[in-house]
């Protein structure tokens, strides 16, 4: 005898495709009807059937009204001797239609710094009916995608929660998600790509031997001063104009830095510029026998024209992309930040505003 329930059923926002999924046993199904009925009046006001051996039924965006509450049957056709018979699932639970919640991290966002070894996190949630949440977590992925922290299971919104010991000079990729009191989900990740919203740890480790280090010889009557920092001098194109003292104007100029400089093996390299040039080389790096090229594009993608930066190894064809930002104006400042470490490379990048 063939038998057919309905799984069960969490809610879900109706200007969404929505999946039903259904338990069945017995000859093979052919086809299956669901019938969706208001919880409040019984009323049937969806009824379709369709010709799968698949166990499930999509309902359409935009059948279903978001703030009420529904139920539905499954039936399932299969066919005996080349006569069809069909059997009836009981009534699925109550479930709510719900507007997909605003979520998102307070204060940070895709391309962000993160400047202490620490950092507090909030969150901004709303809910077009007033969907109450049950639980959320927030996780911290390394940029292999293993998680290098997670919360655990908050409840509070209006709550924070602190994230200490985070390596200077490193990148991360940041991604709440939780679910209501009635099972909708919410998601900081994006639901087109896939992707997390990525961060970098960068702030200054106080040292001794940051600027100078002094040996004294009071008996010989001399002093020795050792600085690790090393002045660099450039060669220009041509003659170098500065903007407001804090730029070079390298629109129709560029500049070398090759005596006095090695890039090779770890290293970071960080720069700031704006108003910067579509589609042509903003920098080229030497080093260990491979040649890197760092190029601004824009593209078009599902979730709108977008910014981002792609470095390319011109011998091997390697290319990495960074972030994605909104299209910045010309005055809006933009940081970048590339690291190298065991051979592998990250690459982000974060509008800052307004150039100073």
């Amino acid at each position: 005898m063939s038998t057919v329930y309905v799984k069960n059923i969490a809610a879900f926002d109706a200007a969404k495709d929505q999946t039903i999924t259904f338990g069945y046993s017995g000859n093979q199904c052919t086809k299956n009807r669901i019938i969706v009925y208001n919880s409040a009046t019984n009323a049937s006001v969806y009824d379709d059937t369709v010709t799968t051996y698949t166990l499930a039924h999509t309902i359409p965006a935009g059948t279903l009204a978001n703030g009420t509450s529904y139920y539905c049957t499954i039936t399932a056709y299969y066919t005996v001797s080349d006569v069809e018979y069909n059997v009836v699932s009981s009534a699925s639970n109550v479930f709510k239609c719900l507007a997909t919640p605003t979520w998102a991290f307070t204060g940070l966002s895709d391309g962000g710094i993160i400047g202490n070894s620490y950092y507090t996190f909030t969150m901004t949630y709303s809910q077009e009916q007033s969907e109450s949440v049950n639980e959320y977590y927030i996780v911290l992925y390394n940029t292999s995608g293993t998680a290098y922290w997670t919360s655990g299971a908050l409840y509070d919104i209006s709550a924070s929660t602190t994230v200490e010991g985070l390596p200077r000079n490193s990148a991360f990729y940041l991604r709440a998600y939780g679910t209501t009191v009635n099972g909708l989900n919410f998601d900081t990740r994006n639901p087109t790509t896939g992707a997390d919203i990525s961060v970098v740890v960068d702030y200054t480790t106080p040292s001794i031997y940051a600027v100078a280090e002094i040996e004294s010889n009071k008996w010989k009557g001399w002093e020795k001063i050792r600085s690790n920092f090393a002045a660099v001098e450039g060669t220009s194109a041509s003659v170098v104009t500065y903007v407001n003292n804090n730029y070079a104007d390298l629109t129709s100029n560029t500049v070398t830095f090759d005596s006095g400089i090695l890039i090779s093996g770890d290293y970071i390299i960080e720069a700031q510029a704006y108003n910067i040039a579509l589609s042509s080389v903003f920098m080229e790096i030497p080093g260990d026998n491979v040649k890197l090229t760092l190029i601004f594009r824009q593209g078009t993608f599902s979730s709108g024209t977008k910014f981002f930066a792609e470095l390319r190894e011109t011998h091997s064809n390697y290319v990495l992309y960074s972030n994605y930002l909104d299209i910045p104006v010309s005055t809006d400042l933009i940081h970048i930040w590339l690291q190298r470490k065991s051979g592998l490379f990250n690459l982000v990048i974060a509008n800052k505003g307004v150039a100073p």
